[in-house]
């Protein structure tokens, strides 16, 4: 259900931030009543509920790490998190659905940015609240989105769908406290624990030309993603062509995590699956 409105949501949107329609700056006053009900207030974050992680300047305009810290009040609960990229022809570029209930989410995802854009990203509540954090990156001009692929397309198909794990503390008090332990020789209490995730996908944008046929490359990005700890859901992600090639996605696990299981899909239906132990149960 969440995929077949977001794809009316981007749609819409993208004709909102046509060139001719608005200027940089004012795309979000088109997109936001586009995502929610004009009734419905959307109202700023506080810094120490929503942290929008962005640079001030990209880098690398195909590979830009973006992301977010969500502590909500006690009582409060996320439904769903939104990371729009306002120029973005996609801007509606990741929603985040959780699949339990709770007050805090962190994620980092490596992004495409087609130009100077403002970033929003906007925690949709359980109680119906919109909180929304702002940002503004600058860009080199490269347009990502329509720039070639880094990878030949006939090779990146034979790695398709590979995952690779990567964990760390999530927090550098986390590593202290565990080295504590093993020095008393005392058994530290489960800590959360930083998971990235890198997937091998083209994730092509539909806009980029194969500069030997000068043909347009179809569209075919990652459409859904589900985390999944010890069986028991965590969330679920549905992507956009704002997302870059060969994507890195890192979240913060629920203390105690044994296992995590990925599920991925993508907008050609090619579906799959890896289970990976934590080894932390």
């Amino acid at each position: 259900m969440l995929r077949s409105v977001f794809k009316t949501i981007i749609a819409t949107a993208a004709l909102a931030v046509l060139p001719s329609a608005s200027i940089a700056g004012e795309a979000w006053d088109d997109i936001s009543p586009l995502m929610f009900d004009e009734a419905r207030d959307v109202t700023m974050a506080s810094a120490q509920t929503v942290t929008l992680r962005t640079p001030y300047r990209a880098t690398d305009d195909r590979r830009v790490m973006m992301g977010a810290s969500v502590a909500l009040p006690d009582g409060q609960l996320i439904d769903k998190v939104y990371l729009v990229i306002d120029e973005n022809p996609m801007p509606v570029s990741a929603v985040f659905e959780m699949q339990r209930p709770t007050g805090n989410f962190t994620f980092d995802m490596t992004m495409r940015l087609n130009g100077p854009s403002g970033i929003h990203l906007v925690v949709e509540t359980t109680d119906g609240q919109l909180l929304v954090s702002e940002g503004f990156t600058k860009t080199s001009g490269l347009g990502a989105c329509a720039a070639p692929p880094v990878n030949d397309p006939a090779i990146a198909l034979k790695t398709l769908g590979q995952m690779k794990l990567a964990l760390a503390p999530a927090n550098t008090m986390n590593a202290k406290t565990r080295l504590v332990s093993l020095a008393s020789g005392t058994k530290a209490e489960p800590q959360p624990v930083k998971a990235q995730v890198s997937f091998s996908h083209p994730s092509h944008s539909g806009l980029q030309m194969n500069q030997i046929t000068l043909l347009y490359l179809p569209a075919r990005f990652i459409e859904m993603v589900k985390f999944t700890t010890d069986e028991s859901p965590m969330f679920t992600m549905t992507g956009s062509i704002s997302i870059s090639e060969d994507p890195a996605l890192s979240v913060v696990l629920p203390a105690g995590s044994g296992t995590l299981s990925i599920d991925m899909q993508d907008t050609d239906g090619a579906t799959f699956h890896q289970l990976f132990s934590l080894g932390q149960g």
